[in-house]
């Protein structure tokens, strides 16, 4: 997840051309390189080892039956299959748990973690006239590769992930670059009101 972020960032961050463009042909060359390494590669295919993950995990929690199990989509290993479940694993990511999967303090605190992120996420792209004017070309490198890296990770761990502990500590990493990029924008929005 970490490395197409890199990319992503070194690419526009080292070129003159138009960020937006340079981001979309990053996120198409990234899929391709993932379609070509599921259709011709064995030992290195993307949605084979996505899936062993799955069922591992699966097996995990339910031989040590997890308080927090949840069901989640599961792969097959096929281009498809693995496409069908992303959005469930977003999903899974970005909004749970829901009120009705709390049942220790944990969950209710990544329950209260995630509003806080949904309401500072929603007033900024209320605010986000404002931002053009002082988002330049390196901001828009780091936000773009953040993009990518917590869309990446919150996508793999919400297909493989079916227990909310687990759920909860592997989004530690995406959610300090959500932070930072939150705070960056806060502090924007706070300077064109001065």
């Amino acid at each position: 997840c970490l490395s197409p972020a890199v990319l992503t960032f070194l690419i526009i961050e080292f070129s003159n051309k138009n960020p937006h463009i340079l981001f979309l042909s990053c996120i198409l060359s990234i899929s391709f390189i993932f379609i070509l390494l599921h259709l011709f590669s064995n030992n290195y295919d993307p949605i084979k080892i996505i899936s062993k993950k799955q069922i591992d995990f699966i097996r995990l929690g339910e031989f040590y039956n997890a308080g927090s199990y949840f069901e989640i989509n599961k792969i097959q290993n096929s281009f498809f299959s693995f496409i069908s479940a992303i959005p469930h694993g977003f999903l899974n990511s970005f909004f749970r748990p829901f009120p009705n999967d709390i049942s220790s303090k944990i969950h209710l605190i990544a329950f209260f973690e995630n509003i806080i992120i949904f309401g500072f996420t929603s007033y900024i792209l209320l605010k986000i006239k404002r931002l053009k004017e002082f988002i330049v070309h390196g901001n828009y490198a780091l936000m773009y590769s953040t993009l990518v890296f917590v869309s990446f990770l919150y996508c793999i761990i919400g297909i493989t992930t079916p227990v909310f502990g687990a759920l909860i500590r592997y989004k530690v990493p995406a959610l300090i670059f959500i932070i930072i990029c939150l705070g960056l924008c806060l502090k924007k929005i706070q300077i064109t009101r001065k």
